[in-house]
């Protein structure tokens, strides 16, 4: 569950394929049942150093790095650098079943 700035939050879920390829569900929570809260996007991913996986979307959005944790993901923000505060933690995807 990823932080939101205007709704409870952003449940997320990653898959990464053996062919470099990914893709991403993201469902907003608690926003109006009028519209399509679940967004889906896909695109290449890389291993760029030891520790940090880097995704690339198709749309126009730039790059998203991660750093590889034990069994888990921990989202960078836009510079590359960890995110800090309060809600840290809450940019950390834990892996959930085998790769």
């Amino acid at each position: 569950m990823l932080p939101c700035a205007d709704c409870a939050g952003i449940e997320t879920v990653l898959y990464l394929y053996p062919d470099s390829t990914y893709v991403e569900r993201r469902t907003y929570l608690d926003q109006p049942k009028e519209g399509n809260n679940d967004q889906v996007s896909s695109g290449r991913w890389a291993q760029v150093s030891a520790n940090l996986v880097r995704l690339t979307r198709r749309s126009a959005a730039g790059p998203t790095d991660y750093r590889m944790r034990p069994r888990a993901l921990q989202q960078l923000d836009l510079d590359g650098q960890e995110i800090t505060g309060d809600l840290a933690e809450r940019y950390v995807l834990a892996q959930v079943g085998n790769l």
